[in-house]
């Protein structure tokens, strides 16, 4: 979520802050321990600062209307209804995510500084 130059814009409050200030967070929108079937959902994560992610505990009412404004109207509802469900990922599906996360890594480098 980090321009060209290694700032974040926080998906609630949106402040800008360093990638690696110690500022941004990987903010869920459904917490990581509610269940699996999110567990590597792109979507569900999205950069957040420390105050809202960690001190107003997600800030989810915000949080609720950003992520439908970023990726389109309906997206809150959906991912809460996905994390009810329990999810088996097979292990071709876990390698195409790991391969997947090679190519974003490897683009990353050659267009932001890091």
């Amino acid at each position: 979520d980090s321009d060209e130059n290694g700032i974040c814009v926080c998906i609630t409050c949106k402040k800008e802050h360093l990638w690696n200030g110690g500022d941004m967070q990987a903010g869920h929108f459904i917490p990581a321990g509610r269940g699996n079937a999110l567990r590597f959902n792109k979507i569900n994560v999205n950069g957040q600062c420390v105050y809202c992610n960690y001190y107003l505990s997600a800030n989810l009412a915000k949080y609720r209307v950003a992520i439908d404004k970023k990726w389109g109207k309906g997206t809150a509802d959906r991912l809460e209804k996905e994390s009810t469900q329990t999810k088996t990922f097979t292990e071709q599906e876990l390698i195409g995510m790991i391969n997947e996360c090679k190519v974003e890594v490897k683009q990353l480098l050659l267009t932001k500084t890091l």
